[in-house]
């Protein structure tokens, strides 16, 4: 019931580019959304086969909705760093398989890193949790940022943990703070986007819900 999982979609094109897309891409009912991110006028048309709202009771297409406001963040990556994700998928694949399952990797493990003289194109940075390169990516990419920072937080089950108990400072608030603070004392425009659920998706009574609010 409660995961931490990878969603990654890859897709075949002219080599050498590659085309990935990666993060909050539910193949599943009720994921869709469109740039206009409409919760009602889009019943009839963009999703009229697409309603899904698990988070209240009597919510039905017929009664004008609204659609459940699904809008995970997620991105299209291409070129090396494309290559850098699938990369990702076959170590974990060939981990877990038997050999009857096995895949052969018809390519050396890429370099995601992009010329600096094209300036049409972003460098994106992969961190994995399970090398711990999350633990020190997060932190000085906020670092790093000169204008803009997006932070993003799910739910989940503490199982009854203290917060003195796991022996780990939460580094993103901390850095976060030290970020903006720095960015008044010397009066430079800066902006923060944290992004966090009232709720995780359901009805708030239910079971599940309470214990990962709890």
């Amino acid at each position: 019931m409660f995961t931490h999982h990878q969603k990654i979609v890859v897709v075949d094109s002219e080599m050498p580019s590659g085309v990935l897309k990666v993060g909050g891409i539910h193949l599943c009912n009720g994921r869709y959304d469109t740039p206009f991110h409409s919760l009602c006028r889009t019943l009839d048309t963009a999703h009229h086969d697409d309603f899904h709202q698990p988070n209240f009771e009597g919510s039905l297409i017929t009664k004008g909705g609204q659609r459940e406001p699904w809008h995970d963040i997620h991105s299209k990556l291409e070129r090396p760093i494309a290559w850098e994700v699938l990369f990702n998928f076959e170590q974990r694949w060939k981990r877990l398989a038997n050999s009857a399952q096995r895949i052969r990797s018809n390519h050396d493990p890429p370099s995601p890193v992009m010329f600096l003289d094209d300036h049409e194109t972003w460098n994106v940075h992969l961190f994995r949790s399970i090398d711990g390169g999350a633990t020190f990516g997060f932190p000085d990419t906020l670092e790093d940022a000169t204008k803009y920072f997006l932070g993003s937080s799910l739910c989940w089950k503490s199982d009854d943990l203290k917060v003195e108990e796991i022996g780990a400072l939460h580094l993103i608030p901390k850095e976060l703070s030290l970020k903006i603070v720095s960015k008044i004392e010397v009066d430079e425009r800066f902006t923060t986007y944290v992004v966090v659920p009232m709720w995780p998706e359901e009805m708030p009574e239910s079971g599940s819900v309470l214990a990962i609010l709890n």
